[in-house]
């Protein structure tokens, strides 16, 4: 019987004999290929699942089977295993914030960051599209590679996407490939679907609190009678709006939510003092950032409570240093550059009860406008 034998970027045929044992197809295996026998794993497709499972008996094997091989000494670039899943949610640093806001050129694309095959079909589709402009049907390998760099990307910065990230990623794509475009439509509207059901995918598997604490339906309009009251307290979807880069983000490394709250004991116990440490107070409110996202996306309290339980938190520069955590961005500068605005000073003034009000009374008193 002849089988057929998938490794990396290449695919072979195998002649085997009818009833062979795994044993002896890993061995014909590991010498096509040149590689150690001992690491070898199998994989069948099977057409009812539509995906590669596990080759655990050798009766599974049948003539025009496709078998995968997996070497699980085989390594990446950059030392990961093969047998790794490869995770497309942002790495983590020691206090699991994102560092950095969205910026739609910060994803560029190349051929560079595709396997050997789909540089090929990219280079073909290319040449196709240079001598008589005509538009490429992607394969599904390639489309796969594309929507899982353009997730991987929008992860970094959010799991739930805006709609003009989704659009900006995909005219991205447009414009480093212009003949991947859609033939209907503004060319690029079946890439922002595609890209949107992988994202719902990472959602689903992402263990984050980003999204779990989104776990589980609201009722539909007809079982709101017969739902729990549980259920009927969920408000819907929460999710980051308005920039919010580290809306509800894990708590830091090394740390649980005890400890939390006592960095926040700590922390209110030097912010009474006459004289308290800056330094201090900087790092426990790094720390217990998380804690406080926690007191507003998931057990939300009234602005008072919330002002009585972080009452450091209403200073200039802490709410400089807050905004920069939540949204990446330096606030005050924004307010410096828009100052002009006629609006914006007669808030100012009105809430001063002065005249003439500058640049610096405003920044100094902004928690009066809280």
């Amino acid at each position: 019987m002849k089988v057929l034998i998938e490794f990396g970027d290449s695919a072979k045929k195998l002649h085997l004999e009818d009833n062979v044992s795994i044993e002896v197809c890993i061995n014909a295996i590991s010498e096509m290929f040149s590689i150690n026998a001992e690491s070898v794993k199998l994989q069948i497709f099977d057409a009812e699942f539509n995906a590669f499972c596990d080759l655990e008996e050798a009766i599974d094997i049948k003539n025009l089977s496709r078998i995968k091989v997996i070497d699980k000494t085989a390594t990446f670039e950059d030392g990961r295993s093969t047998m790794e899943e490869v995770h497309i949610l942002p790495a983590e640093n020691q206090k699991n914030l994102r560092q950095k806001n969205w910026n739609a050129s910060n994803l560029s694309f190349s051929v560079e960051l595709f396997s050997l095959a789909s540089r090929e079909e990219l280079v073909d589709a290319d040449r196709n599209y240079t001598s008589c402009e005509r538009l490429h049907k992607a394969s599904y390998k390639l489309k796969r590679e594309i929507i899982d760099i353009i997730s991987k990307e929008l992860a970094c910065y959010s799991l739930y996407p805006s709609n003009d990230m989704y659009k900006s990623v995909a005219e991205n794509l447009i414009e480093a490939f212009p003949f991947l475009r859609d033939p209907i439509g503004d060319g690029s509207s079946c890439w922002i679907i595609a890209t949107k059901y992988r994202m719902q995918e990472v959602r689903r598997k992402a263990k984050v609190e980003e999204v779990t604490v989104n776990a589980g339906r609201q009722p539909k309009k007809g079982q709101k009678d017969i739902a729990h009251k549980a259920d009927l307290r969920r408000k819907g979807i929460k999710k980051p709006r308005k920039g919010e880069i580290n809306y509800n983000p894990e708590v830091p490394a090394g740390e649980t939510l005890e400890t939390l709250m006592d960095h926040k004991h700590q922390l209110l116990n030097e912010f009474k003092k006459r004289e308290p440490c800056h330094n201090i107070l900087d790092q426990k409110m790094d720390i217990t950032y998380a804690l406080r996202r926690q007191d507003i996306v998931k057990n939300p309290t009234t602005f008072n409570d919330f002002k009585k339980h972080w009452p450091m938190l209403f200073s200039p520069d802490m709410l400089q240093k807050e905004m920069m955590r939540l949204v990446g961005l330096d606030i005050f500068q924004n307010i410096r550059v828009n100052l002009k605005s006629n609006a914006l000073l007669e808030v100012a003034m009105k809430t001063l009860s002065r005249g003439q009000v500058s640049e610096e009374d405003i920044v100094r008193s902004l928690p009066k406008f809280f």
